[in-house]
């Protein structure tokens, strides 16, 4: 799919319907449950609960730091899989049925050039509605030696609160005050553009809060468009749906790379076995299933490590492919 063709596939009027089904989606039925450990909270968590993992991509070191937990209901995994799929699914591999725990991982490239940030977690924003434990990037980059004012360049795969939560400290401030946005033209177009009053309250923090994070950094922010480096041995992909810019990022080059696939699939059982399943707040799932199954084919074919925003810690492995079949598993190697 070209960039040109993921632009024609929405219209006003989709993105707007979609975010709000989308959003929908994740409330309906919903039950929140407290799992221990984790619990509801707005500000930043200790370094003490630090969760970090450190691997080489080439001559790219990679930090992956875990910046907390978003609880969901696990019926988002599959808002158009056959009734009771998803328990099923999930209980054959030994899984909770009555909870969908997501993690949010965030990925530090240091390339000896700079330092990128690929996401900032969900940090210390509270998202109505749901059960968070979040805010240790920061934290665990300061047990690392890194002060965040070290970090050059910040990719946004898209602008979903646990993904630039992060952005802004406590005060509203830019929590990596040296470094360049880059973001997909689209995707900025879409939230800078996107309704802040609509009848759904869910949506409508989603966007207040793009627009309150992204605009002010406006003289910062670089928008790509289409498959293109943006920095040396790091190269964005399309991988619309999700959200109309939803972005991979593949880090290295020739044999040695690993491709971040952000939301693209959100769980590393059911989004690889069921890719056709749609997931909540997927703006365009046609689009998104499609994304979907070209990633876990490129990275399958030129066997690309992958590498899940919400898979389990460290989230690295491989999406090993079922024979022919639109179907892939995934191998843990981290």
């Amino acid at each position: 799919m070209t960039h040109k063709e993921n632009r024609s596939s929405f219209s006003r009027r989709t993105l707007l319907k979609g975010i709000g089904a989308g959003a929908a989606a994740l409330t309906v039925g919903s039950t929140l449950v407290r799992v221990s450990g984790i619990s509801a909270q707005s500000n930043p968590t200790p370094a003490s609960e630090a969760a970090f993992y450190r691997f080489r991509v080439g001559s790219f070191d990679v930090t992956v730091i875990t910046d907390g937990y978003l609880n969901l209901p696990p019926a988002v995994l599959g808002t158009n899989a056959p009734e009771g799929a998803v328990s099923a699914l999930l209980a054959d591999n030994y899984l909770p049925t009555d909870l969908f725990t997501a993690p949010a991982h965030v990925m530090l490239v240091n390339t000896g050039e700079q330092l990128v940030l690929i996401d900032t977690g969900l940090g210390g924003v509270a998202l109505p509605g749901f059960e968070t434990d979040s805010g240790k990037l920061v934290p665990t980059m300061q047990l690392l030696g890194l002060d965040p004012a070290d970090v050059n360049a910040v990719i946004v795969s898209h602008a979903h609160p646990d993904h630039i939560g992060g952005i802004r400290d406590s005060e509203g401030n830019p929590q990596f005050p040296n470094a360049t946005y880059h973001i997909s033209q689209l995707e900025w177009d879409f939230w800078m553009n996107a309704a802040t009053d609509t009848d759904n309250d869910l949506a409508n923090f989603f966007a207040t809060l793009a627009q309150n994070t992204l605009l002010p950094l406006e003289d910062r922010v670089q928008r790509f468009e289409g498959e293109t480096d943006i920095l040396p041995g790091i190269r964005v992909v399309p991988a619309a749906g999700h959200t109309p810019g939803h972005t991979a990022v593949i880090i290295g080059t020739g044999d040695d790379r690993v491709i971040n696939i952000a939301d693209a699939t959100l769980h590393y059982i059911i989004g690889l076995e069921e890719p056709t399943w749609q997931t909540g707040l997927e703006v365009d799932p046609v689009v998104a299933e499609q994304s979907r199954v070209a990633l876990l084919s490129r990275a399958s074919g030129e066997r690309i490590k992958v590498f899940g925003y919400h898979f389990p810690f460290p989230g690295i492995g491989y999406a090993v492919r079922d024979g022919e079949s639109e179907r892939w598993e995934f191998v843990i190697t981290g």
